[in-house]
């Protein structure tokens, strides 16, 4: 399915949310941080490594085009390492984003 991941995240007004250095935050790099994102109850073993890395060449590519799987993955990760409105702001994005059939693998 492809994904348009440089859309910038909403709050619950509506409004971008505001990274850091007060620049949109995109979808993009909150991906990018949750797939190799780790922690005591959360870590990456070589078969996580592996998925993670295969997304985060689909991530940065022209177009990204992602499985089922893929999808499932990306929302596990975000969901261990963000916040309720991350999180559904990102599952919106990956479940409304695309009018193709999801691809499996």
């Amino acid at each position: 399915m492809k994904i348009n991941v440089n859309s910038h995240l909403l709050n619950f007004e509506g409004k971008e949310i505001l990274g850091d250095d007060k620049l949109p935050v995109e979808a993009k790099s909150v991906i990018a941080n949750a797939i190799v994102a780790e922690s005591q109850e959360h870590l990456l073993t070589r078969e996580v490594k592996s998925k993670a890395f295969q997304i985060g060449i689909k991530l940065y590519s022209k177009e990204p085009d992602f499985t089922v799987d893929q999808l499932a993955f990306i929302k596990e990760r975000v969901g261990f390492f963000y916040n309720a409105l991350i999180y559904g702001r990102i599952c919106e994005l990956l479940e409304n984003n695309s009018t193709e059939e999801p691809k499996k693998e």
